[in-house]
């Protein structure tokens, strides 16, 4: 079905990545850039730089959303009135899907402001994050951004087939705060049916006893020895007879005794680079890893083979793709498709002019052909 998704995309910085799987899936996308508007690493499509925020941009998305199937607006509304926005839109194209990603969905969430470290905390993953009874760490990586924008895909695909299947659209409101607390979902568990609250556990697992993290001599491993036959490899491989003892091989007796067993652990894992724990570890069927930096991704032989990164005009960047990737999306530069898009939105030479002479579409100098080459 993506293939045949037009889909304008105007979100921001924490929801980019939305549009990125749907440009992996296949679907066209039309990025809007709005001036002063941030926006991340996800970019894909064509790209046309537009003013929404002035009554003649507006104007101009008005007849783009004509031919659309969806629109996706970030966390950080593209308008001052995004609702008015929204209704004129859905009147001129009845079958159009509004997908509105917020911090928190109308009508409970309305006027709160919030940030991505915000939405962490109000979650409850930073009362499980970080070391125990020390302050609450914030989760690296963007994964909260990422995990609210593939939600937002999510919507953006089941509202487009409602739309097509009942010939009506919809504005659909994602909220930041719901997608962040299914994660909470096996404490909220926990909670309700066992009264146990989950705690912060550092870099051990609270329910495993040989599994958390060890320093090496050039970094950290993790390991996760949660099976009997595990465990015992594990002990054979360390070589400590203190691990012999025949207590521990009952899971519970580990649990209480894991500040032991984490102390022999750490003395045997030091001797050790990284790499080379987990090439002797993982050849024994243990669960050993590294715990990875940036340089080591980027030289990560499962990431190469499976062609996770692209190189882009000659230069040495890397561009993440998905799995199921149906098509390559290049992305262009700021505002690089603006004429070509608004041609094909029937748009005349005249009113392009003019529209680039009033700054509702800015100039931006310099593009990016499809292949990745700089043109003029």
């Amino acid at each position: 079905m993506t293939d045949l998704l037009r889909v304008l995309d105007l979100t921001d910085d924490a929801v980019g990545y939305a549009t990125r799987l749907l440009a992996d899936l296949g679907a066209e996308i039309v990025r809007i850039d709005v001036p002063g508007r941030g926006v991340g690493a996800g970019v894909a499509g064509r790209r046309i730089a537009l003013d929404v925020r002035r009554r003649e941009g507006l104007d101009v998305l008005t007849r783009l959303c004509a031919t659309a199937d969806a629109v996706l607006d970030g966390i950080e509304p593209a308008f001052e009135r995004a609702e008015d926005a929204h209704a004129r839109c859905l009147t001129v194209n009845p079958r159009l899907v509004w997908v509105a990603v917020r911090p928190f969905a109308p009508p409970a969430g309305a006027g709160r402001t919030s940030a991505e470290i915000v939405r962490y905390a109000q979650s409850g993953l930073m009362s499980i994050t970080g070391m125990p009874g020390q302050t609450p760490c914030l989760i690296g990586g963007g994964l909260g951004d990422a995990v609210t924008a593939a939600y937002a895909a999510f919507a953006c695909l089941l509202g487009c087939r409602h739309a097509r299947e009942a010939g009506a659209g919809r504005v659909i409101h994602v909220s930041a705060h719901e997608a962040l607390a299914t994660f909470m979902q096996q404490g909220l568990y926990e909670a309700a049916f066992s009264g146990r609250v989950v705690r912060r556990g550092g870099n051990r697992h609270a329910h495993i006893a040989a599994s958390g993290a060890l320093a090496c001599r050039d970094g950290y491993v993790v390991v996760s020895a949660n099976e009997r036959r595990m465990w015992q490899q594990l002990v054979e491989l360390v070589g400590d007879d203190r691990l012999r003892d025949a207590a521990l091989n009952d899971e519970r007796i580990r649990m209480e005794r894991q500040a032991e067993i984490f102390e022999v652990l750490q003395t045997w894992a030091a001797q050790f680079t990284k790499a080379e724990l987990s090439e002797i570890a993982q050849s024994r069927g243990i669960p050993i890893a590294p715990v990875h930096n940036v340089d080591d991704l980027l030289e990560d032989p499962h990431l190469r083979a499976r062609r996770f990164f692209h190189r882009v005009g000659g230069q040495d960047v890397p561009v993440l793709t998905t799995p199921w990737l149906a098509r390559r999306a290049d992305a262009a530069l700021h505002g690089a498709d603006t004429a070509e898009v608004l041609r094909e939105a029937g748009f005349a030479p005249e009113e392009i002019a003019r529209l680039e002479a009033t700054g509702v579409v800015p100039a931006r100098p310099g593009s990016m052909a499809r292949d990745g080459a700089p043109v003029s």
